[in-house]
């Protein structure tokens, strides 16, 4: 599996506020939770949040340092994503991945965010 290196900017481009996905993956959500793909979102959304998180304050504690680097490398695991890759990059890459389908599926376009039927992006899905 080959992931695409993304910088930080273009990965959480249309990310919610850091606090909002922090306080997302604080809400009583079992992460355990037999559904796969809630457990997978809870963890995805933690680890970018902690990565952001890193991003904005690199002299961050050594305990959100070393949670950072635990979720992204649970989720890196989880998914059986390749282990010669940098394990926050991995989750820039699943993160962008995953924003950029949920834009799609909730009808804005993926490029500018936009409700589709608003976009004048070239480049949209149903462009």
């Amino acid at each position: 599996m080959v992931i695409t290196i993304l910088s930080p900017e273009r990965a959480y481009a249309f990310a919610p506020p850091i606090a909002s996905e922090i306080a997302w993956t604080q809400q009583p959500a079992d992460p355990s939770d037999e559904d796969c793909f809630t457990r997978r979102e809870w963890w995805l959304r933690r680890a970018a949040a902690l990565d952001r998180l890193l991003l904005e304050n690199p002299d961050s504690s050594p305990k959100v340092i070393e949670e950072a680097e635990a979720a992204a490398i649970y989720l890196l695991d989880n998914d059986r994503g390749p282990r010669d890759q940098d394990p926050r990059a991995y989750v820039r890459h699943a993160y962008h991945t995953w924003r950029r389908a949920d834009l799609i599926t909730t009808g804005r376009c993926p490029n500018c965010a936009w409700l589709t039927y608003q976009c004048n992006c070239a480049d949209h899905p149903d462009a």
